[in-house]
């Protein structure tokens, strides 16, 4: 159930992300950026965009947009920063109300899940970029989802312990199978192994492995892209469900609006009928006298 009052700033935005074109919702969303900007912080206003903005799944709608291929999205990595600055504001200071199970248990974890990702993938682009000029563009976007990342854990400290968890896994996948060395051999930044240490190590093992572990393997491999398939199918089914709500939203609103139009109509005729009749008895009054 919407909340009653809804910003039309919100309205407006949630229209126009259910009419565009996939492609274009990223950039569209980056206008609640501007509307959180514009209004006072720590104040009621403020709790009630928030409130609407979640109430019409806009916030959502960028958790969507975040767990894409970063490479679709238009504007690339200055979106998506962006983008995790609007998510973290909107959650930290929101009161879900009826939906509070599903905001706490999914949507925040979903949040945080998604900023380690973008970090762990930007520390990637750095360690493979070869421009200085590059380097320090991405060195830029990864201080703004890590800043967003903490700001969310600031305010929603029960997260710390699974972000934690999942942190110290991320290291252990990228860290597997480095050979120690110096210090001065390692890479500050990510921590990760040399690209070629990777291949070279999967061609070693790939050499030496048994009919079991290429069926073993091969499975995998199968039910890797079975998942990634049904993830994306059901983000599709998300984003057509979102949009056919938001629609289904509008219209109940301008329904109203018409109906609202229409009874004034009514009472406006209803009132002129009755200044109508007043004047035809007192006409009749007169004549009598």
């Amino acid at each position: 159930m919407k909340a009653m009052g809804t910003d039309p700033r919100i309205l407006s935005l949630a229209a126009e992300v259910a009419i565009s074109p996939e492609q274009n919702v990223p950039v569209i969303l980056l206008k609640l950026k501007e509307i959180i900007n514009n209004t006072p912080f720590g104040s009621s206003e403020l709790k009630k965009v928030k409130q609407d903005i979640y109430c019409y799944d806009l916030i959502r709608y960028c958790l969507l947009v975040l767990s894409q291929d970063c490479s679709r999205i238009q504007g690339g990595w200055t979106t998506i920063s962006q983008l995790t600055q609007i998510l973290s504001h909107c959650c930290v200071g929101l009161e879900p109300g009826e939906d509070a199970e599903e905001f706490y248990n999914e949507l925040l974890p979903s949040a945080a899940e998604n900023f380690l990702v973008l970090g762990r993938q930007l520390q990637t682009c750095f360690i493979n970029a070869a421009k200085g000029e590059e380097k320090d563009a991405l060195l830029h976007f990864f201080e703004i989802v890590t800043d967003s990342l903490f700001w969310l854990l600031g305010g929603h400290v029960q997260l710390i312990q699974n972000a934690t968890a999942r942190a110290w896994w991320q290291l252990g996948l990228c860290t597997r199978g480095v050979e120690p060395g110096p210090p001065r051999q390692r890479r500050v930044l990510g921590g990760g192994p040399r690209p070629g240490a990777l291949r070279a190590e999967a061609a070693v093992a790939g050499v030496g492995m048994s009919g079991s572990s290429k069926v073993v393997l091969g499975l995998l491999v199968v039910l890797t892209a079975a998942t990634m398939a049904g993830v994306h199918m059901k983000q599709r089914q998300d984003q057509q469900r979102l949009r056919d709500g938001v629609i289904r939203d509008i219209e109940r609103q301008n329904r109203k609006k018409e109906n609202i139009r229409l009874l004034g109509e009514q009472i406006l005729l209803t009132e002129q009928l009755e200044a109508e009749r007043e004047k035809m008895v007192l006409a009749k009054g007169s004549q009598k006298t």
